[in-house]
C-alpha cells in the first residue's frame, strides 16, 4: 500500500486536493478556476498526503482530464502530464504539472472537465513509476479526483439550468447501468465556494429547487426538457461505449447541489456534482 495518498471529498468525486489555476497564476490555492475557459492555459495542481513515518522523497503524479463523465478510467481520460513530488513524515506538499492543459469547448459551451490525479511511489532518484493502469477514484487513495460542475444562472435562462454529462463504459462487455439525479446537501459544497460569487454566504439561504432530472440529450430543446426523468433505471452500453445526457431543472432564490451518479448493480461506480448558482447581482 502506498504511503502517498491524495485526499478523496464528500462525496469521494468532489476532491478539495485536486484543481487547476491560471498559468498566469500558479500559486493560486485550492478549489482554483472553478469554471475553466476553453482556449486559455492552466495548471493542474494537486496536495498530496504523506501516510509514511519517515519522509517519502520520490513521487510521481500524473494529471488527466476528461469530459464531464460520471465514470473515469485510463480508457476515456487523457494524460496532461506529471510532476515530481516529495513529501516529509505526516505532511502534504503541493506540487504541480509543468505542462499547461488548454481545456476544450464542450457541449455545455464552456471549457469544463474533469479533473484527476494519480500518485505514484518510484524506488529512487531517476526511477519513475508508470502512470496507474486503473483509475479508480472511489477505492484507491492514491487518486483524487475533482468533478464539480458549476452553472451560474442568468436572465435567458429563466430559472432553469441545463448541464450535459457524458456516461462511459470502460469494460469489454456490455453493461447495464442506472443513472441516478438528486438533489444534496449545500453544505458539501463549501470548500469550493471560495472565489464564487457570494462566496460561503450562498450557504445561508440555499435555493429552491423544483423539477429536476435526466434527459437523454446533450443539447435538449424546451419540448425535450419537458420530459426529464429523475433516473434512467437500465442504459446498456457496449465495450468501450459512451453517450450523451443533460441533467435539467429549476432553482429559484439560491443556489442548490446536485449530485448524479452512475450504478452498477446497486454500486455507485462514477459520479458528478453539478453547483447551480443564483444570478450575480449588479451592484446599483
Amino acid at each position: 500500500m502506498s504511503d502517498l495518498v491524495i485526499d478523496h471529498g464528500n462525496p469521494w468525486w468532489l476532491s478539495p486536493d485536486v484543481w487547476v489555476v491560471p498559468a498566469a497564476n500558479p500559486n493560486e490555492a485550492s478549489p482554483g478556476a472553478q469554471s475553466p475557459v476553453a482556449g486559455q492555459q492552466y495548471l493542474a495542481t494537486a496536495n498530496v498526503h504523506s501516510q509514511a513515518a519517515t519522509g517519502v522523497q520520490y513521487g510521481t503524479v500524473y494529471f488527466f482530464w476528461a469530459d464531464p463523465s460520471l465514470s473515469i478510467t485510463t480508457a476515456n481520460a487523457n494524460a496532461i502530464g506529471s510532476s515530481q513530488v516529495s513529501v516529509n513524515a505526516g505532511q502534504a506538499q503541493i506540487t504541480q504539472c509543468a505542462n499547461p492543459w488548454i481545456p476544450t469547448l464542450l457541449p455545455n459551451g464552456s471549457g469544463h472537465e474533469c479533473l484527476v490525479a494519480a500518485v505514484v511511489e518510484n524506488t529512487g532518484p531517476g526511477q519513475v513509476g508508470p502512470p496507474p493502469a486503473n483509475l479508480d477514484g472511489n477505492n484507491d487513495p492514491t487518486v483524487g479526483q475533482h468533478n464539480l460542475g458549476v452553472v451560474t444562472m442568468s436572465p435567458h435562462m429563466q430559472g432553469q439550468f441545463i448541464y450535459p454529462f457524458q456516461i462511459f463504459n470502460g469494460e469489454r462487455v456490455e453493461r447495464a447501468f442506472e443513472i441516478l439525479a438528486e438533489r444534496a446537501p449545500l453544505e458539501q459544497a463549501r470548500p469550493f465556494l471560495r472565489g464564487l460569487p457570494g462566496g460561503e454566504g450562498i450557504l445561508k439561504e440555499p435555493g429552491k429547487l423544483g423539477r429536476f432530472g435526466i434527459v437523454t440529450k446533450p443539447r435538449p430543446s424546451p419540448e425535450e426538457c419537458e420530459r426529464l426523468e429523475p433516473s434512467v433505471p437500465k442504459l446498456k452500453l457496449g465495450s468501450h461505449e459512451k453517450a450523451w445526457f443533460s441533467v435539467v431543472g429549476t432553482v429559484e432564490g439560491g443556489a442548490a447541489l446536485i449530485h448524479v451518479t452512475q450504478r452498477l448493480d446497486g454500486r455507485v461506480i462514477g459520479g458528478l456534482s453539478v453547483l447551480v448558482l443564483p444570478e450575480t447581482k449588479k451592484e446599483s
